[in-house]
């Protein structure tokens, strides 16, 4: 069961939001000898980080406005929404995510793209005493399989940047939380195959935490329409088995 979480950003998230995604619609549309395309896949990339939160984007932020690729009005524009960014110290997702695991005990998988934004999550949530496993890139293999084992453990939560996407088995869990959308929907379905797989043997519920008016609310209706032609090509994949069968 997929569950539409959907959040309206704070008056401060907001404006940072639409800076943000202002700057990048006019760096990207400069001419390539202007900013070459190696700059202009960075700022996909920020455009993906102001998504998952503002302390995702303000590492990308604080690189951008040291930029020789930049001019001077750039570099004091990127200043500005970096301290813009700097000075927010909670996102309204992390608020909406703490309402939602303090009205269930079961154990919680969150998924997010960025590092930066796991450890914010990993701070609040420890400040609602939640004991959370952390999981990413940056771990060694034995600490990967010391952070799975805490999960089947006493941890409920299960903070994981894409690296807990691939690989692994954690079907004794079936709540997901996707605390952002990345741009491919196939690292959604990767997602969600840790615990919707051979071996679960109850309802998988996955949520999907998304802010309105932002790119976002986009993915979820791509998701939606994709969902909706999946199950059509289902339906018919079951006529012509059944015409086989015959």
């Amino acid at each position: 069961r997929v569950h539409s979480l959907a959040v309206r950003l704070t008056p401060e998230e907001r404006r940072l939001y639409d800076d943000v995604t202002g700057f990048v619609r006019d760096a990207y549309g400069l001419p390539v000898h202007r900013l070459p395309f190696a700059a202009k896949l960075t700022l996909i990339v920020l455009q993906r980080e102001i998504g998952s939160s503002s302390f995702a984007a303000a590492r990308t932020l604080g690189k951008l406005r040291e930029s020789p690729l930049f001019g001077p009005e750039d570099r004091g524009r990127l200043a500005a929404i970096h301290d813009a960014a700097c000075g927010i110290r909670a996102n309204v997702k992390a608020a909406h995510l703490r309402r939602f695991l303090a009205a269930s005990d079961e154990k919680v998988l969150v998924f997010t793209q960025y590092l930066r934004t796991l450890e914010y999550l990993r701070d609040v949530l420890a400040e609602d005493g939640i004991p959370v496993a952390v999981y990413h890139g940056g771990l060694s293999p034995g600490q990967k399989d010391a952070a799975v084992r805490a999960f089947r453990g006493d941890r409920r939560c299960f903070l994981s940047t894409e690296a807990g996407g691939e690989g692994r088995n954690l079907q004794f869990a079936r709540t997901l939380v996707n605390y952002d959308l990345p741009w491919n929907p196939l690292r959604i379905e990767q997602r969600i195959g840790r615990v919707h797989r051979l071996g679960q043997e109850r309802e998988v519920h996955v949520v999907n935490l998304w802010a309105r008016d932002t790119v976002e609310e986009y993915l979820i209706d791509l998701l939606d329409r994709k969902i909706h032609m999946f199950e059509l090509v289902v339906g018919e994949l079951d006529l012509i088995l059944g015409d086989v069968e015959g």
